[in-house]
Order: C-alpha cells, then sequence, then structure tokens
C-alpha cells in the first residue's frame, strides 16, 4: 500500500483519525477524474484528500492486455503512524 503525505497539506489539532479511505476514478491516461465516497476525520481532512488525490497520477489500468478506467479503492495515511 502507498503512503501519501496528508501533514503538509491540513493542520492537524488534537488526535485524529490517521486515515482517509476513497473511491477513485481512473482515465485510460492514468489520469484521476473522479473521487467518491470519501471517509474522512473532519470535511478539512476529506477535501485535502480529495484535492491530492485529484492531482495523482497513476498507470493506467490493463484488462485482457488493452488500457481500460478503472476504480480503485484508496487508504491514504497520514500524521505520525508509521
Amino acid at each position: 500500500m502507498s503512503k501519501l503525505d496528508l501533514a503538509g497539506s491540513i493542520a492537524i489539532s488534537g488526535r485524529l483519525e490517521d486515515q482517509v479511505r476513497a473511491t477513485v476514478l481512473i482515465d485510460e491516461s492514468g489520469i484521476v477524474y473522479d473521487v467518491r465516497a470519501i471517509v474522512a476525520a473532519t470535511p478539512d481532512i476529506a477535501r485535502a484528500a480529495r484535492t491530492l488525490l485529484l492531482q495523482t497520477r497513476f498507470t493506467p489500468a490493463r484488462k485482457e492486455g488493452r488500457i481500460v478506467k478503472a476504480k480503485v479503492h484508496v487508504n491514504l495515511d497520514y500524521g505520525g503512524r508509521q
């Protein structure tokens, strides 16, 4: 699982849940075109995660040798957890 650093994107005060879960839709070029179903501790964290995911590029998915659109479930860790 990849880890993306959200600490620079959000101000965290106090102890919050340190994971964001989202469904990401990726086109045939590996570009994120939609982020759905974000589960996060606060709306600010959800917005930061959405912004970060929309800027992320992926290797295009393949099915039977053809490049296709994909829907992936992503967990983002942030904060001090290793």
